[in-house]
């Protein structure tokens, strides 16, 4: 199956954390997904995002400007 979600059609209704604005292209809500979720994040320069997971789905980054330091697991290493 081949899912076409263009930037209107992202869905503002996922997750939010404090600091970051997520809009979901990939989601168990739009395409069916069951264990890949794919979006776009937003900070402002300089934020940060708070704590979160993504439960038991698949997890990439892409950042298209700017810089990010990405920490993981239970000590935020």
């Amino acid at each position: 199956m081949v899912s076409i979600i263009r930037p209107a059609e992202r869905d503002t209704g996922t997750a939010q954390t404090p600091g970051m604005r997520r809009e979901a292209g990939i989601s168990g809500t739009l395409t069916g997904s069951e264990e890949l979720w794919m979006g776009v994040g937003r900070n402002e320069p300089g934020g940060t995002s708070g704590v979160h997971h993504h439960g038991e789905s698949e997890s990439g980054i892409f950042v298209v400007e700017g810089r990010l330091r990405f920490r993981w697991g239970d000590a935020l290493e």
